[in-house]
C-alpha cells in the first residue's frame, strides 16, 4: 500500500505543533545587543542631523560658536562607547582552558586545591571561576553575564566594562538634554503642552495629529534613553562598590570576602592595574595587559580583634 504524501498545511501543522515556544535565556541577550547597537546608531545619527543643529541654530539662522567641537565630541563619544563595547564583547580570554591547569600544575592529574572540576566543560576551574550557561564556557572571576554586550563580564574584561559604562553614561546625559532641549522648543514643559512628555500622552496626541511624527519619535528616543541612563547609573555605581570591596557580584550575594585586600586602592589596582594604565584606558580604548592571570588568588588572613 502506497503511504500518502502529507500536504504542505499538515507540513506546517505538525512543525509548529512540535516548536517549543518556551523563551530561552539566549534570547533576552540577543535582545539587549540589538538594542543597544540600535539605540548607538539612532542617537547619534540623531543628534548630528537633528538635535545640535537645532540647539546651535541662533536667531539670525547662523550657527552658534561650538557647533563643530559639539560635532567631534558626539562622534568620539560614539567611536569610545563603540569600541569598549567591543572589548567587553570580546572575552575570549576570561574563558576557562586546560592549559591553564598545565602552566600552573604541569605534574598533577587531581584538582588542584581551591580548584572546582566543571563537569559541563569537563576541565578544572581556576577559584572564583564559575560556569556561564549562556556563553558555555568556565569564566575567569565571573561577575556577571552582560545581556547588552552578549558575554561575560570577568577578570579580563571587567575593566572596560567599567569604561563602557561611564562612556555610556556621558552619552546618555548628554543625548537626553538635548533631546529635551529640542521638544521643549516646540513643546515648552512650562506650558500645557507638559502632557505631551508623558508616553501614552503623547501617542494619543500624535495619533490626533497635534504634534508631527519627529517630535513623537524624538519622544520616545527620549524615553529610551533615560531607561538607559537609569541602568548604566545603577550597574556602574554596583560595579564601583563591589570593587571597591574586593568581591565579585555572585561573592557579594553569597557574602564571600576572603579575596578581600585590606587597602581599597590595592582592590582596585586588582581590576584597573596602576592608575595610568586605567586613565590611558580612559583616553585610547586599548586593552592593556592585566597586573595577574586571574587564576592564582591570596586569601587575606582575617584581623583578629584588638589587633
Amino acid at each position: 500500500m502506497q503511504r500518502r504524501q502529507a500536504t504542505l498545511k499538515e507540513k506546517l501543522s505538525e512543525h509548529y505543533r512540535k516548536r517549543d515556544f518556551k523563551a530561552k535565556k539566549q534570547t533576552a541577550s540577543t535582545a539587549g545587543v540589538v538594542f543597544f547597537l540600535c539605540m548607538l546608531v539612532t542617537l547619534v545619527l540623531e543628534g548630528l542631523v537633528v538635535l545640535l543643529p537645532r540647539y546651535y541654530t541662533s536667531d539670525d539662522g547662523s550657527m552658534a560658536s561650538g557647533y563643530r567641537l559639539s560635532q567631534l565630541l558626539a562622534v568620539w563619544l560614539f567611536l569610545a562607547t563603540a569600541a569598549n563595547w567591543y572589548n567587553t564583547y570580546y572575552d575570549v580570554a576570561n574563558r576557562v582552558t586546560k592549559e591553564m591547569k598545565a602552566a600552573h600544575y604541569p605534574s598533577s592529574s587531581e584538582t588542584p586545591p581551591g580548584w572546582k572540576n566543571c563537569p559541563l566543560c569537563m576541565l578544572d576551574a581556576p577559584p572564583r571561576s564559575h560556569h556561564c550557561s549562556l556563553c558555555n564556557y568556565c569564566i575567569l572571576k565571573r561577575d556577571h553575564h552582560c545581556f547588552v554586550t552578549g558575554s561575560c563580564v570577568g577578570y579580563h574584561n571587567q575593566r572596560t566594562f567599567v569604561v563602557f559604562c561611564i562612556y555610556t553614561l556621558i552619552s546618555t546625559t548628554w543625548a537626553a538634554f538635548l533631546q529635551i532641549s529640542y521638544l521643549n522648543q516646540d513643546l515648552p514643559i512650562s506650558t500645557y503642552w507638559a502632557s505631551f512628555y508623558f508616553p501614552l500622552a503623547g501617542l494619543w496626541q500624535y495619533l490626533a495629529g497635534a504634534v508631527p511624527f519627529l517630535n513623537f519619535f524624538i519622544l520616545v528616543h527620549l524615553c529610551c534613553t533615560l531607561v538607559s541612563f537609569g541602568l548604566v547609573v545603577f550597574f556602574l555605581f554596583w560595579q564601583l562598590v563591589i570593587i571597591a570591596r574586593g568581591q565579585t557580584s555572585f561573592e557579594a550575594w553569597k557574602q564571600i570576602s576572603i579575596y578581600r585586600r585590606r587597602a581599597v586602592l590595592n582592590n582596585f589596582q586588582d581590576v584597573f592595574g596602576q592608575l595610568t594604565n586605567f586613565l590611558l584606558c580612559l583616553v585610547v580604548p586599548l586593552r592593556l595587559p592585566m597586573p595577574a592571570d586571574g587564576i592564582k588568588w591570596v586569601i587575606e588572613p582575617k584581623e583578629e580583634k584588638g589587633h
